[in-house]
């Protein structure tokens, strides 16, 4: 592979990267100052953090190269959790149909996006560690959701605040992963240059 060819497949990831950074990092932050932590909020919460995310995959889906597939399904999926969150909202804003949609979007999410991440390492494209990443961390949230009620953790209170770590977690790794890629296609193009 040559060095343009690395430049490229790098600048095609990190701004998928960065945009969803900036998108998870949005409600991660925003769940910390907001003193309500109730069902509402959480769907709230859940509502901009998937119509963000299908947004920003969406628009951007093509910079994932040969994974575009698999990232135009994850976006279908955080589509549809937006709208089921945005239903729930308005016909059921509790605790218990917030605990479901946390755990079936995150279960599929976290499989599309493992098996996307599979697919863009195949191919070399840069970012796909960091979707791995992601997948991991996204497949453990899911497991850990699913074993709230066993822990005491599907309050209102705390499937909220979970939702906000869970996001800036993800949006803190997704921005150093965006300023990596960035920072090494710089650096090849410029060694490419001095060639």
């Amino acid at each position: 592979m040559t060095t343009d060819q690395i430049s490229t497949r790098a600048s095609r990831a990190w701004l998928l990267s960065a945009v969803r950074a900036g998108s998870a990092l949005a409600v991660g932050i925003a769940v910390v100052f907001v003193q309500d932590h109730s069902a509402v909020v959480g769907l709230v919460t859940a509502l901009a953090l998937f119509g963000l995310s299908a947004a920003s995959i969406f628009i951007l889906s093509a910079k994932a190269g040969p994974a575009r597939g698999h990232m135009l399904a994850l976006a279908a999926v955080h589509a549809v959790a937006a709208v089921a969150a945005a239903v729930l909202l308005f016909t059921a804003p509790e605790a218990a149909p917030l605990l479901t949609l946390l755990i079936v979007w995150a279960a599929a999410s976290g499989v599309i996006e493992l098996f996307a991440s599979k697919k863009a390492a195949l191919h070399e494209v840069e970012g796909a560690r960091d979707w791995r990443f992601v997948a991991i961390v996204t497949l453990a949230y899911a497991g850990l959701m699913a074993l709230s009620p066993v822990v005491g953790l599907n309050d209102p209170v705390s499937l909220t605040g979970l939702l906000g770590a869970y996001a800036a977690v993800i949006g803190v790794f997704l921005l150093i992963g965006a300023a990596s890629s960035a920072l090494g296609a710089k650096a090849t193009r410029t060694m490419s240059e001095v060639q």
